[in-house]
C-alpha cells in the first residue's frame, strides 16, 4: 500500500512535541513536522503543497491552511479531557477569566462549560485581526485570566494579561492520525482510478475538466495552468446556468472570460451517469485555417452613415430583424464598420467564401461570421449556405459588391452609398478625417485645396477607407492649413517603406507599423503576424 505524505503544522511548541512522540508509533505515512501559527503557516503550504497528500494541523491554523490548499485538512481536535482540564486549572480563577477563541474551539467550551456549572464568558472569533480587540475589551472589563490558542496568549501577555494556552493531550493528536489513517485507506481504494486521472490530466494537452450535475469533480493540468492566466470562473458559472445545458448531449457554445472568447465543449460520458467531460478550447485553436480574425476598419458609425436619415433609418430598420443580413457595396465603403455594429462583438471570424470552405466546419465555431464574396458562388452553393446561416444560432453578416438573387435576404439587405455618392449630399466625412489625422499627427489642417471636380475624380478611385488613408498621408507630411490630395506613384512605388514620427511614444509607432502591415497583407492577421516575425496574439493586443 503506498504510503501517505502528511504535513503537520503545530501552532505551538508543546503540540510540536506531542505530535513527535505520536509519530513515533506510525508506520504507513511520511510525515514532515513544522512550527507555525495562523498566518506563518501560509509559506510552509506555499513550499509544501505539490508533495503533501494531507495536512494535520489545530485550531485557527487549520482554518487559514484549509483556505488555501485544495488538499485535505485533519483537524487535531479539542477533545472533552482538553476542556475539562483547561476548565478545571481556572475554576478558581472564573470569575476573572474569559475565553477567547474561534468558534469551532469556544462552542465545545460552552457545552461542557455549562454541564459543569462553571460560568465563563466566551467570546467567539472568526479571524486573527479579531483577537487584539477581543484581549483589549477583557481587559478593559476587568478579566485577569484570558484562555485561548497561540495567537490570543501571545496578545494577551503584550497586554499585561495573564494568558493560558488551550492544550490538546496525545489522545486528541492520535485521534487526528487516526482519522488519517481512515482517509489513507480510502485514497488506497481509489488509488488506481486517481492514477488514471493524472496520467490523463498530464497527456490530455487541451484543458478540460470533468463535472458532475454542474459539480466540478477534477481539473487537468492544462485547465490549471490556464486558471493562472485567466479568471475563469465567471465563465463557468455561465455554462452551468445555459438553459440548453444538458448531461446527455453534446454542446459547443462560445463564453467570454476577461472578454476572450473560448468554446466551450461538452461531452457527455457514457459510463457515468450525469458525468460529463468539458474541453476549454483558446478560439485561435479552434478557428478554420481558412478563417481569420474579423478586423475592423477603423470607422465610427456615425461617420459612415453620415447625415442621410433616409440610411441611418433602413440600418435600425434591418438590425432588428431577426437571421442573416446581407451588406452590399464596394469594399471599403465602411462594411467592416456596420458590421462590427451588428455583430456588437469585436470577437468575431471572417471567411471568404469564394476560397476552399468546408461549410460545416465553418458553422461549428459558434462564433458570429462575417463572410465575403457570397455573390461569387453558384446559386445553389449560395442557397446552401444562407440557410445554414438561418439556421446558426449566432449572427452572420454577408458582405458582397453585387446583389444577388435570394429572396430569403428580403428585409435584410442593407447597400452603402460609394464614395462619389456620398460626396452627392454629404461632406462630414472630410472634415472627420482631417480632424483625427490632425490629433493623430499633432496637426493643424483646416481643409483641402482640391477642386468640387478634382474631390469627384478622387471618389471614382477610391473606397471611403482608402480615401481616409490618402487624407492621413497627406496630413502626415503637411506643414500648411490646406493640403492638396494627389496620388504620389513613386511614393507608391516604394513598398515596404513607412514614415514614422519619432516623436511619438514607442508603442503608437509599433501599432502604427502593425496596422500599416495589416492593410497590406488584407487584414489577414496570420500573414501579418508571419510577416513581423511575432504571434497573432500579439498582434491583436498591440492593436487594442
Amino acid at each position: 500500500m503506498k504510503a501517505m505524505h502528511i504535513t503537520v503544522i503545530a501552532p505551538y511548541e508543546g503540540l510540536q512535541k506531542t505530535v513527535k512522540r505520536v509519530i513515533q508509533q506510525q508506520k504507513q505515512m511520511k510525515y514532515e513536522l513544522y512550527l507555525a501559527d495562523l498566518q506563518e503557516a501560509i509559506p510552509i503550504i506555499e513550499k509544501v503543497d505539490d508533495k503533501t497528500d494531507l495536512y494535520i494541523s489545530r485550531g485557527g491554523t487549520a482554518k487559514i491552511i484549509k483556505a488555501h490548499t485544495s488538499k485535505q485538512v485533519v483537524e487535531i481536535p479539542i477533545s472533552g479531557y482538553d476542556i475539562l482540564r483547561t476548565l478545571l486549572l481556572i475554576q478558581d480563577e472564573k470569575d476573572g477569566a474569559e475565553i477567547i477563541a474561534f468558534e469551532n474551539i469556544s462552542s465545545d467550551f460552552y457545552e461542557i462549560s455549562q454541564l459543569l456549572g462553571i460560568e465563563v464568558p466566551i467570546t467567539s472569533i472568526e479571524s486573527e485581526n479579531e483577537v487584539e480587540k477581543a484581549v483589549i475589551r477583557a481587559k478593559e472589563s476587568g478579566r485577569r485570566v484570558i484562555i485561548g490558542d497561540t495567537v490570543t496568549n501571545q496578545i494577551a501577555q503584550r497586554y499585561g494579561v495573564e494568558g493560558i494556552l488551550i492544550t490538546s493531550g496525545e489522545e486528541s493528536v492520535k485521534q487526528a492520525f487516526e482519522q488519517a489513517e481512515t482517509i489513507r485507506q480510502v485514497h488506497h481504494f481509489y488509488d488506481e482510478e486517481n492514477q488514471l486521472y493524472k496520467v490523463l490530466a498530464k497527456e490530455i494537452e487541451e484543458p478540460y475538466f470533468i463535472v458532475e450535475e454542474k459539480e466540478i469533480r477534477f481539473k487537468s493540468d492544462t485547465l490549471k495552468k490556464l486558471e493562472k492566466k485567466e479568471n475563469l470562473g465567471m465563465m463557468l458559472q455561465a455554462l452551468f446556468e445555459l438553459n440548453e445545458y444538458e448531461y446527455n448531449q453534446e454542446l459547443r457554445h462560445i463564453l467570454y472570460s476577461n472578454g476572450k472568447p473560448y468554446q466551450i465543449y461538452v461531452q457527455p460520458l457514457k459510463e457515468k451517469l450525469n458525468h460529463s467531460i468539458v474541453y476549454i478550447r483558446s478560439m485561435e485553436k479552434v478557428i478554420p485555417s481558412f478563417c481569420r480574425w474579423f478586423q475592423t476598419d477603423g470607422l465610427s458609425l456615425p461617420l459612415v452613415l453620415g447625415t442621410d436619415i433616409v440610411l441611418e433609418n433602413h440600418f435600425n430598420e434591418v438590425v432588428e430583424k431577426e437571421g442573416p443580413i446581407l451588406i452590399t457595396s464596394v469594399e471599403g465603403s465602411g462594411e467592416r464598420c456596420i458590421t462590427e455594429a451588428i455583430l456588437a462583438n469585436q470577437w468575431a471570424i471572417e471567411c471568404d467564401l469564394n476560397k476552399e470552405v468546408d461549410i460545416d466546419l465553418l458553422f461549428s465555431t459558434q462564433m458570429p461570421l462575417f463572410l465575403l464574396h457570397l455573390d461569387q458562388l453558384l446559386p445553389s452553393k449560395q442557397l446552401e449556405i444562407v440557410e445554414a446561416a438561418n439556421q446558426y444560432a449566432n449572427p452572420v453578416v454577408f458582405f458582397c459588391e453585387s446583389q444577388i438573387e435570394l429572396r430569403v435576404f428580403e428585409g435584410r439587405v442593407f447597400e452603402l452609398p460609394t464614395l462619389s455618392k456620398r460626396l452627392q449630399h454629404d461632406l462630414s466625412f472630410i472634415r472627420a478625417f482631417i480632424s483625427r489625422a490632425n490629433s493623430r499627427y499633432g496637426k493643424q489642417v483646416i481643409g483641402i485645396k482640391n477642386t468640387s471636380s478634382e474631390i469627384q475624380e478622387l471618389s471614382h478611385r477610391h473606397s471611403l477607407v482608402s480615401f481616409r488613408d490618402l487624407i492621413f498621408r497627406e496630413i502626415e507630411r503637411a506643414d500648411s492649413p490646406h493640403i492638396l490630395l494627389q496620388v504620389d506613384r513613386a511614393e507608391q512605388e516604394k513598398e515596404g517603406f513607412i514614415h514614422l514620427d519619432l516623436t511619438k511614444s514607442l508603442d503608437e509607432m509599433e501599432s502604427e507599423i502593425i496596422q500599416k502591415v495589416l492593410e497590406d497583407e488584407g487584414f489577414n492577421q496570420s500573414k501579418t503576424a508571419k510577416r513581423l516575425n511575432i504571434n497573432r496574439t500579439t498582434v491583436w493586443r498591440k492593436l487594442k
